[in-house]
């Protein structure tokens, strides 16, 4: 919120915009979805467990993306897997994201759904995997200045962590989930 309000102040509001909206991501993605709410693109409204809400804006940009690689593979099963994880149905998320392999260590949502999926699913040792892969990538916004806004690291870096926590000890490797969230 910090880092976006500079960025109004200092008139970049593409920046900010982008800023405000991983902000809001960030929030759905811990539960937090009071706020999120208001300024909700289709993967915060998945996060929250708007299926039905997140299904309609999507399809909205689909009309536009048609035809766009990242979108059809990547954007839009992260989007769906999202509103499957919320919903109970864990099942769905292997195939929705079969193909953003390619795409996951720009857009490492769809490794992390992965990764909370097989955990659902009882799947320790392929949750790990998937967790690894999170904790092995750069991202989208792997050069943004993370300790000028007070993190440590990226959220979804911290998120993978703890899963990996969790993975492992689901698989019995105590020693990998005592050394996650180093």
């Amino acid at each position: 919120t910090r880092a976006a309000d500079s960025a109004r102040r200092s008139n970049l509001r593409n920046v900010a915009a982008e800023l405000d909206e991983a902000s809001n991501l960030a929030d759905a993605i811990v539960g937090e979805c009071g706020s999120a709410h208001s300024k909700s693109t289709p993967l915060v409204a998945a996060f929250c467990g708007e299926g039905g809400r997140a299904e309609r804006m999507a399809a909205e940009s689909s009309q536009r993306y048609a035809h766009g690689d990242v979108w059809n593979s990547v954007e839009l099963p992260v989007i769906r897997s999202a509103a499957a994880i919320t919903g109970g149905q864990p099942e769905k998320v292997i195939g929705l994201l079969a193909g953003a392999g390619p795409y996951e260590r720009a857009y490492p949502e769809a490794a992390y759904l992965r990764g909370l999926a097989y955990l659902a699913l009882g799947r320790g040792s392929d949750a790990a995997h998937a967790f690894r892969q999170v904790l092995e990538s750069k991202g989208s916004a792997w050069d943004l200045d993370y300790a000028s806004i007070g993190l440590a690291r990226p959220l979804m870096h911290s998120l993978a962590s703890a899963g990996l926590a969790r993975a492992s000890m689901m698989s019995g490797d105590t020693v990998t989930a005592t050394n996650a969230g180093e």
